[in-house]
């Protein structure tokens, strides 16, 4: 319906925008036709009342409606024009009678009633039978005139009035039908969209799954095999998560006498996390920080903490435990940067290793402070990540730290890897997927 113009002024919000469209028009024709049928009625057929009716109170009607529309008043607007019209075809078959068909008009104003979004269906219903009621009782009590016209003037109110509701709710209809068909283009346009969309984003996580699993094939290159054999051995279990976490480890002889352990918890998930721990653990393993003895914890972390700052690296931050075994007084030094304490198992008992220091990369030239233990034959150290006991279980609880330290407390009586049995465990008690990193590794010491 291009004639409705492209008129949208600011008052009028959009959802009322189609209501307000259809209603402007309405309110135009409204008021020219009722204009032209009080001289109508004044100077051809001479029926002062409906004369005087459209003059006085019709044409101001619409007038006011219009104006109030566009406000965005248009409940108040409507209202006001449903009053005039059910009230100016009453006026019409009471002074002209039913043959002239003014009954018509209420066929389109109850057409209209559908189009005001607004109105809940009460409203509407209650409007639809008022205008039910008037139209059953114009025809039942006010059949027969006030005002007799000629056979020929009854013709042409008649006709004129079919033909004009005729051309309102063809209307209409033209509207509706352009608007179910502009919104059903729309919807198999955003439809066509969203499917190319959904293909693209298939390919995008497809693409990005591959680089999760190629990362994660990288860091696994990075680690070091099991040791057997010596006066030390060692196992791990290292499972990324589905996004891949920042954890990786390793361990190796520093020279004769000294036995460097490690294991760092980049912050984050994806392709950037795995890297940086990738790119620690190859500074770790080629000792390859300036005027840094790796032989003493505390130095280590301040060299990684100088190497390593947060904001030259994606405001990527990591904890890591390190720790360095003499095999001849069998003093074991250690220091962590934020991370989860290494557990030290006698016997029975666990002991707990940490150092207060902070996370590596915060701040630039943090001090950072190391301790000591003696080590024991049969002596058992555990390094690990949160992720390994971080759970939500499937009663919806957390994993609490002291049960996974009282699990690894548990020896096996039948000789089963004791890590091989702990991510059995986490994973048969969790809720779902790992969400981290699983990583552990056991050091045993002759």
């Amino acid at each position: 319906m291009g004639g409705f113009g492209k008129c949208n002024p600011e008052q009028v919000q959009e959802k009322n925008y189609k209501f307000f469209r259809i209603t402007q028009m309405a309110y135009i024709f409204g008021g020219t036709t009722h204009f032209m049928l009080g001289l109508l009625f004044l100077f051809v057929i001479y029926v002062p009342p409906m004369a005087l009716f459209n003059f006085i109170f019709s044409v101001p009607a619409f007038t006011a409606s219009y104006i109030l529309n566009r406000k965005g008043r248009h409940n108040l607007a409507f209202s006001l024009i449903f009053i005039e019209l059910i009230t100016h075809q009453i006026a019409g078959v009471y002074f002209v009678g039913w043959e002239a068909g003014f009954q018509f008009y209420l066929i389109y104003l109850a057409g209209l009633l559908f189009f005001n979004r607004q109105w809940k269906r009460k409203i509407r219903t209650f409007c639809l039978t008022i205008i039910s009621l008037t139209y059953a009782l114009l025809y039942i009590y006010l059949r027969t005139p006030n005002n007799v016209l000629t056979p020929l003037q009854y013709h042409i109110f008649f006709l004129t009035a079919a033909i004009t509701i005729m051309i309102a709710i063809t209307q209409l209809i033209h509207y509706y039908v352009k608007v179910a068909s502009n919104a059903e283009d729309t919807l198999l346009k955003t439809n066509k969209n969203l499917s190319e969309k959904k293909k693209e984003l298939a390919r995008t996580l497809s693409m990005l799954n591959r680089e999760l699993s190629e990362a994660a094939e990288y860091v696994k290159t990075a680690l070091p095999p099991t040791l057997d054999e010596g006066c030390i051995k060692t196992d791990w279990r290292f499972v990324p998560s589905s996004s891949l976490g920042g954890d990786a480890f390793g361990y190796h002889w520093i020279d004769d006498d000294h036995f460097a352990m490690y294991l760092a918890d980049v912050s984050g998930h994806g392709v950037g996390a795995a890297l940086l721990s990738v790119s620690v653990m190859n500074t770790l393993r080629s000792g390859s920080l300036a005027d840094v003895d790796f032989t003493e914890p505390d130095n280590v972390l301040e060299g990684l903490n100088m190497a390593f700052p947060g904001e030259e690296n994606n405001h990527l931050f990591f904890t890591i435990w390190y720790g360095v075994y003499n095999k001849q007084t069998r003093e074991l030094k250690f220091a962590s940067g934020g991370h989860p304490p290494a557990l030290l198992q006698r016997e029975s008992s666990m002991i707990q290793l940490t150092t207060k220091n902070i996370t590596i990369g915060v701040i630039p030239e943090a001090p950072f402070v190391s301790s000591n233990c003696q080590i024991e034959a049969g002596d058992k150290l555990y390094l690990y990540s949160d992720g390994v006991y971080e759970l939500k279980l499937k009663s919806g609880a957390l994993w609490q730290f002291e049960e996974f330290v009282n699990y690894l407390c548990v020896e096996d009586d039948a000789g089963n890897p004791k890590l091989e049995k702990l991510y059995q465990q986490t994973t048969a008690i969790s809720d779902g997927a790992l969400e981290d990193d699983f990583t552990i590794v056991e050091i045993k010491f002759d």
